[in-house]
């Protein structure tokens, strides 16, 4: 039990480190005299990464953490090799289509806003996507401190990529240089874990209960953070070849610093539990997401009254209005540190989670159209808000209704009560 609770606390540092990363990236970039034109040239290839891997990345990572635990060794070794061909069979297709659609698929997704360095780019995502695996092998392995490692020489490494080659006066385009360098470096961290821990053995039975495990959990990836590609894309859509109020919104469309990350990575590291023991993981989730509770809350709350002054004094004086889209974007702490989702997952009931995106992105797309036209770049992050609040109260229901797991089983509902409140308060005060 030790050793396991260790290993979950270096997977959510792991993903800590990434946040804190990117984080730095931004605060140094604002910082270091690249212009907002450069500076939403690489935030809009960082989007181009996310769409291009999201989905089936975190569906697959899922549909392998709940599958895993009930292999046999030599099935678990096996089925390690089949995910690692699977990423990169996935990394080429998206290598291919952002390659060969740099004039159609491209220019779409970034309402026909040209994109630079996207060559190199291209090289960094071939060699970056197969990587995603390295840490939940770590995960599943149970090896906490590898987890630790890897993560700091990846995010340490990604931001001393991007910021160094600008402190010694080389331009942008050395910067993606270095990240190529690192994305290869990564690759062969991943050979060398998979040399210890898969064999290179395809079986057909296997790979086909990996994907009708993964395949619902790709699609509902797809559809469920597709609320981040679509903001992204109503920003494009509203200020048409604007870099400038591109940045803007990227800067503020970020959720509270280390939280999304702390979520997903509890979320996952339980699904192993979750998959062999229901009752004691029900029980589990209800006290480690108080502890979640009581670490993120405060601070998003003192964060949302003064995010105002924080954003001039990190970011500059142009990064002034990103503070409303951010202060919008804090309120779905709420719904991330509530985990029916993560039940459903252990379940298998992965078709459900598909189904409910659907509805979502609909929900998503409707309501931050008409609210864009009231609220500017709020109003898109506010549509997102009232999409995953829908989410998690159907997965709630369902839970009740079908397997009588009721909220506070895995809950505390006094203390969310009380802190979405206090939170809503305080972004009211902002305003």
């Amino acid at each position: 039990m030790y050793k396991r609770l260790n290993t979950s606390k270096a997977f959510q540092a792991f993903h800590i480190l990434r946040q804190i990363a990117l984080m730095l990236i931004g605060i140094f970039l604002a910082r270091s005299g690249v212009s907002q034109e450069e500076i939403g040239n690489y935030e809009w290839l960082m989007f181009l990464l996310f769409a291009s891997s999201f989905f089936w990345v975190n569906g697959t990572t899922q549909g392998l953490l709940t599958m895993y635990p009930k292999q046999n060794p030599d099935s678990q070794r096996s089925l390690i090799f089949q995910v690692f061909v699977f990423f990169c069979v996935m990394g080429l297709i998206a290598v291919a289509l952002l390659g060969f659609g740099r004039n159609s698929l491209v220019m779409w997704l970034t309402n026909r806003t040209p994109i630079n360095y996207l060559e190199l780019f291209l090289a960094f995502l071939f060699f970056n996507m197969p990587t995603f695996l390295v840490e939940s092998i770590y995960l599943l392995q149970d090896r906490a401190k590898p987890i630790v490692y890897f993560a700091v020489f990846s995010f340490v490494g990604q931001a001393l990529a991007i910021l160094l080659p600008l402190y010694f006066g080389f331009s942008m385009v050395h910067s993606y240089v270095a990240l190529l360098i690192l994305s290869v470096l990564k690759f062969v961290w991943l050979i060398i874990v998979l040399f210890q821990t898969s064999r290179i053995d395809w079986n057909w039975a296997l790979f086909y209960r990996l994907l009708q495990l993964s395949l619902p959990l790709i699609l509902y990836s797809l559809l469920g953070g597709f609320a981040q590609v679509i903001d992204s894309w109503l920003v494009a859509w509203q200020y048409p070849g604007d870099k400038a109020q591109f940045a803007v919104f990227r800067y503020g469309a970020r959720e509270l610093p280390l939280a999304l990350a702390v979520a997903t990575a509890f979320s996952a590291s339980m699904l192993p539990q979750i998959a062999l023991n229901l009752g004691e993981a029900v029980i589990a989730l209800k006290s480690r997401s108080l502890r979640l509770f009581h670490f993120l809350f405060p601070p998003s709350i003192l964060i949302a009254l003064f995010s105002q002054s924080l954003f001039v004094l990190v970011f500059g004086e142009d990064f002034r209005a990103s503070y409303l889209v951010f202060n919008v974007y804090l309120l779905i702490l709420s719904n991330r540190l509530i985990f029916p989702h993560t039940i459903l997952i252990g379940l298998e009931q992965n078709s459900l989670l598909f189904r409910v995106s659907i509805v979502e992105l609909f929900i998503n797309l409707a309501a931050s159209i008409v609210l864009v036209q009231y609220l500017g770049l709020m109003g898109i992050a506010l549509g997102t808000v009232i999409a995953y609040t829908f989410e998690k109260i159907v997965y709630i229901v369902y839970l009740r209704r079908k397997y009588n797991i009721l909220f506070h089983e895995y809950t505390h509902v006094g203390w969310l009560t009380f802190y979405t409140i206090a939170l809503f308060l305080a972004f009211l005060y902002a305003l």
